[in-house]
C-alpha cells in the first residue's frame, strides 16, 4: 500500500477504501465526533482536499445520497486543496441537518514499485508492489 493514512484528517464511509460517504471531524468538539459533510456546501474542491487528506492523490464527487442527516459544513475553495476539512469549517462550525451527502471517489496515482531480487539458481525475480 502505498498511502499512509495514519493521520487522516477525514474518513469515509460506507463504502471502500478509496469510496464512501466523506465525513470531516466537527471543529468545535472536544471529543472526537465524525460527521458527513453536508451536499450544500459541498464540491469537487472539497472533495479533493478530504481525498488528500486521507492520503490520496486527490478525488471528486461521484453521486449525491438523499435522507435524513446530521452533517457538518465544509466549504473548501481554490488554492486549500492541500489543507484539511477542518480548515474549511467556519470558527463557529456545528452540527446541522442536511438533506443530501456526497459519495466522494478518491484515487492515486502511486508509481509501482519494482522490487528485483535473484532466486538460489540465479533466476532474476521480478515484484511489482504499491501499484493500484
Amino acid at each position: 500500500d502505498c498511502l499512509d493514512r495514519s493521520a487522516a484528517a477525514s474518513i469515509l464511509t460506507e463504502g471502500t477504501e478509496s469510496y464512501g460517504i466523506l465525513h470531516a471531524p466537527l471543529r468545535n468538539l472536544t471529543e472526537s465526533k465524525w460527521l458527513p459533510v453536508c451536499m450544500d456546501t459541498l464540491d469537487h474542491i472539497t472533495a479533493h482536499v478530504g481525498c488528500v487528506s486521507m492520503g490520496f492523490d486527490g478525488g471528486w464527487v461521484a453521486k449525491t445520497r438523499t435522507g435524513n442527516f446530521v452533517g457538518v459544513n465544509a466549504v473548501c475553495r481554490k488554492g486549500m486543496e492541500y489543507q484539511t476539512l477542518l480548515a474549511c469549517q467556519e470558527e463557529s462550525s456545528s452540527a446541522t441537518d442536511c438533506s443530501q451527502v456526497p459519495e466522494v471517489q478518491c484515487y492515486t496515482n502511486c508509481e509501482p514499485l519494482l522490487e528485483l531480487t535473484l532466486s538460489p539458481t540465479g533466476v532474476a525475480l521480478v515484484a511489482v508492489k504499491g501499484a493500484d
